[in-house]
């Protein structure tokens, strides 16, 4: 089986990419140099027409493609809503003008659940957007079950965690305090660090992708993360162990249109796909604080 892979030199990615490998013909479509092993096609995914040719003989594609830094998305909305929309909507069209049944599995966000303290379920109401990006991902996400619905296109749609992981920004919540940790300077955490967080060793994405690839399936929307949210004072307390207690939390002012958190579940893709995270969140910190040590990070 031949799969594409948009945005495969991205985070997301080059992880999902590499796991990839081991079982599929890869081709990265991305505007970046990719990172591993896998047939590179260098294309702008708003171009409909270089889509189409890239697509051309692939059996499924797996689109992560999108502006993911919500600071970035704050201050450029009209790029992202051109590469999170319009770029998934130009994939789709690619895939509904080639006249073959090309899966297409989406990489979406539990963003898009908002900050309720509700359990949210795939199939719980999506709320307004008060954030660029949240809004670019529930429009991304419209399009594919449009699609799906109106045209027949075997559209999936994975809302990830917060993923974390080598090669993730360095301005991520966990790179940044395992940072300060490892150098011994204060931890800070925004406001009361009572936010609440869904994460997922990135590593394992790339097993959710294989498993919707090859697995029977019922459903076409996936949450993929840890089952338990934590919160952002606690990843601080987590991180401050593992890097040997030399750091002291301090707190400074809430950060402007920082994610409140929600409470996802993550019961569907246990019980249909047997999904689950492969090491615990502790676990795969330390792991990732280790591969940071070894990096000289």
């Amino acid at each position: 089986m031949k799969v594409a892979v948009t945005g495969g030199s991205g985070f997301i990615g080059q992880h999902v990419v590499a796991g990839l490998l081991t079982r599929f013909d890869v081709v990265n479509i991305d505007l970046r140099p990719p990172r591993a092993d896998a047939t590179f096609k260098p294309v702008n995914i708003l171009d409909l027409g270089a889509i189409g040719e890239a697509l051309e003989g692939v059996d499924a594609v797996v689109h992560l493609a999108a502006i993911a830094d919500v600071d970035r998305a704050m201050l450029c909305p009209v790029e992202t809503m051109a590469v999170n929309v319009t770029g998934t909507q130009a994939i789709l069209e690619a895939i509904r003008t080639s006249g073959r049944q090309i899966p297409f599995i989406h990489g979406s966000t539990i963003w898009v659940y908002g900050d309720s303290p509700d359990l949210q379920t795939e199939v719980s109401p999506l709320p307004l957007a008060t954030h660029v990006y949240t809004a670019s991902k529930i429009a991304a996400e419209a399009l594919v079950t449009t699609y799906s619905r109106s045209y027949g296109l075997d559209g999936v749609i994975l809302r990830f965690g917060i993923p974390f992981g080598v090669g993730g920004r360095t301005s991520g919540l966990i790179p940044t305090l395992l940072r300060r940790g490892m150098e011994g300077i204060p931890l800070v955490v925004s406001g009361g660090g009572h936010q609440t967080r869904q994460f997922v060793p990135v590593r394992d994405l790339a097993d959710a992708v294989e498993r919707v690839l090859l697995g029977p399936r019922i459903s076409n929307i996936f949450n993929i993360a840890y089952e338990q949210p934590v919160s952002v004072l606690d990843v601080a307390v987590l991180i401050r162990r593992i890097t040997g207690e030399r750091s002291q939390i301090e707190y400074a002012p809430p950060r402007r249109e920082d994610h409140g958190g929600c409470l996802v579940s993550t019961a569907r893709v246990r019980d249909e796909l047997g999904w689950e995270p492969s090491a615990t969140l502790e676990d795969a910190v330390t792991e990732y604080c280790g591969a940071l040590r070894r990096a000289g990070n």
